[in-house]
């Protein structure tokens, strides 16, 4: 009544055997015959496969046969075995092996599910190893999977992973994925997710991917546009962060029209806004501010070199010579005439403490 077990306790050993055969063989195939090991392998016990998988990894000794290996493993869906090898690849290779991964993606079905398993399997850096095949598969499927990633944005400050996610998401549809991002970057703002991390990558999403071409007019106006329409849509603090970014772009016109979103409480009538400017006039212990205040449309960033000119140009009123006059400016829109007057107390009680006898004067000139 035993026999039966008896033969198939030893037909699994002898499978076993079989299987450990092309385990070993792992110490000596090289190049296109340690791949079919595997591939046999894999056919023979597929746990086995993924358990010896860092073996066979070790034992490939170059990039070309390391990636064939991948994409093997890839294609019996050992994605466990591929997942947690990255980090024992040389770093050198590391892009190399993530790009060829990527780029065999249309002849390589299952580096769809590897890829979006990762999403879930792994953290941080062990994702964005692998961000290449994000780029570079070419499925349609992966580029609606992305943009519901981007979509759906952490809620913490940075986040490794969601940064690999929307940095792929912007080479593959550059301007074109702006909408996306616009939105994501909105949700990111209520929500205290990454939103620095989305408002660079709306910038960098029209960088033209030819080196030395310029940025197209039309695609600089959009990404403007998609950054106003964030920041309109965040709190203050937030829209002075893209205020900021703007500035450094050189797009200081831009960044002014949000001022009434950066200071909501200063905004005066008609959606204006308030300066304040002086030129001192100083010399032998004396000290006349000329300032001047007025409401304009939000469309300067910095009114110093405005103000400059016009405050010089305002007649003398001291007898001795104050040589060129420095000019002073309010550095953000102030709120009210009592916030001016606060301004000019300010400036008044840094003169006297140079040992100046102050006055102020306003000036009733025109700012251009």
């Amino acid at each position: 009544m035993f026999a039966p077990l008896l033969l198939l306790s030893l037909s699994q050993d002898a499978q076993a055997a079989s299987c450990d055969a092309y385990v070993q063989q792992a110490s000596t195939a090289k190049g296109e015959a340690l791949i079919t090991a595997w591939k046999n392998l894999s056919k023979c016990d597929a746990e086995l496969a993924r358990s010896t998988f860092e073996r066979f990894m070790k034992a490939s000794g170059d990039l070309e046969t390391l990636t064939a290996l991948t994409i093997t493993a890839i294609d019996a869906s050992a994605y466990n075995a591929v997942w947690t090898m990255m980090e024992k690849v040389p770093y050198e290779h590391r892009e190399s092996l993530a790009r060829s991964v990527g780029e065999s993606c249309n002849e390589h079905a299952n580096v769809v599910p590897f890829i979006q398993g990762a999403w879930s399997a792994l953290k941080g850096t062990d994702f964005t190893a692998w961000q290449s095949v994000l780029t570079l598969c070419g499925r349609p499927e992966i580029g609606t999977w992305i943009e519901g990633l981007v979509a759906a944005p952490p809620t913490s400050p940075y986040n490794d992973k969601y940064n690999a996610v929307i940095t792929a998401w912007s080479r593959l549809r550059g301007v074109e994925g702006l909408d996306a991002l616009e939105a994501a970057a909105v949700r990111a703002g209520a929500a205290g997710g990454p939103f620095n991390n989305l408002v660079e990558t709306i910038q960098r999403a029209i960088q033209p991917r030819d080196i030395g071409a310029s940025i197209p007019a039309e695609h600089k106006a959009r990404m403007e546009a998609a950054l106003v329409r964030v920041a309109k849509a965040v709190p203050p603090e937030q829209a002075r962060i893209v205020a900021d970014r703007l500035v450094n772009a050189g797009s200081d016109n831009v960044a002014a029209s949000l001022l009434p979103a950066i200071f909501p409480d200063r905004v005066q009538t008609g959606g204006k806004v308030l300066w304040a400017a002086a030129a001192i006039e100083a010399c032998d212990g004396e000290a006349l501010i000329h300032w001047v205040s007025w409401t304009e449309e939000p469309r300067r960033w910095n009114i110093v070199d405005a103000s400059t000119k016009a405050l010089r140009a305002t007649e003398r009123k001291l007898k001795c010579d104050a040589g060129e006059w420095p000019v002073f400016a309010a550095n953000e829109p102030l709120k009210d005439a009592a916030a001016v007057s606060t301004w000019i107390d300010q400036l008044t009680t840094e003169w006297t403490g140079k040992g100046n006898k102050v006055k102020a004067k306003q000036e009733k000139i025109s700012v251009p």
